[in-house]
């Protein structure tokens, strides 16, 4: 088994203790909005805290809180956010679909910063990890490959390691943030196929990647990101290194996808962690594994605690 190609697939169930499925974010948000705005309320007379703007037109909450909730009161007429992201490029409003990237991803943040991560990936990762002379690694005969735009898998390998810097989880594992990246082919790859509902500022070929939930504490990861979250929106260097499954023009995306591929051909062992095959990303499946010659073993795994 050392040398066997071992691929793990993660769905939504694998992040399920602390990130809801995509049919309850409306409601989840809700939960959170409100969170955020007792959150600012108690911190109001700390030195550091940041000066957030009222919203003009109601002069009474912050406007993060109030674009949540008006996402919350949107998403809820939809059938999911991908099928109301789907509609606004049909409809082709380019920036409303820009804006609910964003929103999504600094609702995931908050979230992750709000919630202690799935103790599931604790487990998971402590059985799987090496360790030799104080080096810890993962095996190289080990990828992963995931449809979530979460960040539990790396925050709880940041975790593991102990923080030792905001990008810990990048010392063992090769993970794609922009598609001009080159990464070490000796470490295992965690593929994210839709990317990561995050945020990264775009400096000519350089990409900085605004990792709050490894940066800093829960509490100055929260401030710092209510503290950009009001200029985010406007700004034209800042982008959401994310897509929706039938986004099929975003660099990041169809390189992680394509890599994906190459793992998935070399993929001798296939266990799917909380991940069911939706409509939606059915195709993508279907091309990813269509050339896996040399699976001999696949393993669907219960997500659920």
């Amino acid at each position: 088994m050392e040398h066997t190609k071992i691929t793990y697939i993660l769905g939504a169930g694998a992040s399920f203790n602390c990130i809801p499925i995509v049919k309850n974010f409306s409601e989840n948000m809700d939960n959170i909005a409100n969170l955020i705005n007792n959150y600012i309320k108690r911190i109001e007379g700390l030195v550091d805290y940041p000066k957030l703007e009222i919203n003009p037109e109601t002069n009474k909450n912050y406007i993060l809180f109030d674009y949540l909730k008006q996402l919350k009161n949107t998403l809820e007429s939809h059938a999911s956010v991908d099928t109301y992201a789907r509609i606004l490029s049909i409809r082709a409003e380019s920036n409303d679909l820009r804006n609910l990237k964003f929103a999504l991803s600094i609702y995931l943040t908050i979230l992750q910063l709000l919630r202690k991560t799935d103790n599931r990936y604790e487990v998971f990762l402590s059985s799987v990890l090496d360790e030799k002379k104080g080096d810890i690694s993962l095996p190289n005969n080990v990828n992963f490959i995931s449809w979530n735009y979460d960040m539990q898998l790396e925050k709880s390998i940041s975790e593991i390691l102990n923080y030792g810097h905001h990008n810990s989880h990048l010392e063992i594992l090769n993970v794609f943030h922009s598609p001009e990246e080159n990464l070490d082919d000796k470490k295992p790859y965690l593929i994210k196929l839709n990317g990561t509902a995050s945020f990264f500022y775009h400096w000519g070929n350089r990409y900085d990647l605004l990792e709050y939930n490894f940066a800093k504490s829960d509490r100055n990861g929260i401030l710092e990101l209510l503290k950009y979250s009001e200029s985010i929106f406007n700004n034209p260097r800042v982008h959401v290194p994310f897509a929706f499954a039938w986004e099929s023009d975003n660099k990041l995306v169809l390189k992680n996808r394509e890599l994906a591929t190459e793992i998935l051909k070399e993929t001798e062992i296939l266990v799917i962690i909380g991940y069911s095959f939706p409509v939606f990303n059915r195709k993508i499946d279907r091309n990813l594994l269509k050339d896996s010659l040399r699976l001999s073993l696949r393993v669907s795994a219960k997500s659920r605690s």
